[in-house]
This record gives structure tokens, C-alpha cells and sequence, in this order.
């Protein structure tokens, strides 16, 4: 699925300067809160974030008080 999003230009002009990939940066937040309100499992969160181990998502999850 493909999403468009609307954001001031000053705004978006300034993420890719701070965060690099915004479509990375966005999937990860995304896939954080679907995480949090149970939509997916810890599996599918390390498997949508290409992380190499469950381990590695538990850690991220820890890192970001999740």
C-alpha cells in the first residue's frame, strides 16, 4: 500500500535533514504504534523493520521505553 502525505514545505524540507529516508523514518513510527496497540506481533515488527533477531526488536523496544 502506498500512502501520501500532506506536510508544509518548511516542515518536510527540514525531516530529510534531521532523519534521512522520512519514508523509513515514518514506517518505523508506524510500525512502532501498531506494535504498541497490539496490531502486530514482536515477529512482524522486527520482520517489517528488517532487524536480524526478535533480540534485536526487543532491544529497540527497550532503547524507546515501548
Amino acid at each position: 500500500m502506498k500512502v501520501q502525505l500532506a506536510l508544509p514545505d518548511e516542515f518536510a524540507t527540514a525531516l530529510p535533514l534531521k532523519w534521512g529516508s522520512v519514508e523509513k523514518k515514518l514506517l518505523g513510527f508506524a510500525v512502532l504504534e501498531a506494535y504498541h496497540d497490539g496490531i502486530i506481533s514482536l515477529g512482524k515488527l522486527a520482520e517489517l523493520l528488517h532487524l536480524d533477531s526478535r533480540w534485536d526488536a526487543e532491544k529497540l523496544l527497550a532503547d524507546r521505553g515501548i
